[in-house]
């Protein structure tokens, strides 16, 4: 938390991912997950697929599905890898269904 909250954008992005999609319901905060989510695809212009897909579980921890899949598709759209498109989709899927993505055991 310390390097995210200096502006880390790295730290802001791991962040985020925890606490969107943490199995531990402890770990989770969609609201605090999208502001560092929000910060870090800022500081890289949205040219980040994965602070892109990062964005996405957060709004979707969030309960903002509407914007999770929107950000979801954009994280997408510039993909080549076929195993990380068939991921990014997968979780696409949850969000069209109003489900938020879980990480872990």
């Amino acid at each position: 938390h310390k390097a995210a909250d200096q502006g880390n954008v790295e730290a802001l992005n791991e962040a985020a991912w925890l606490m969107a999609t943490a199995n531990d319901p402890k770990l989770r905060d969609g609201v605090k997950a999208v502001s560092f989510a929000e910060k870090a695809v800022a500081a890289t212009n949205r040219k980040m697929p994965s602070y892109l897909d990062t964005l996405a579980a957060a709004y979707a921890e969030a309960g903002q599905y509407e914007k999770a899949v929107s950000v979801q598709q954009e994280a997408i759209a510039p993909l080549k890898e076929e195993g990380t498109k068939r991921d990014y989709a997968s979780r696409l899927k949850l969000y069209q269904s109003g489900s938020p993505y879980r990480e872990g055991p």
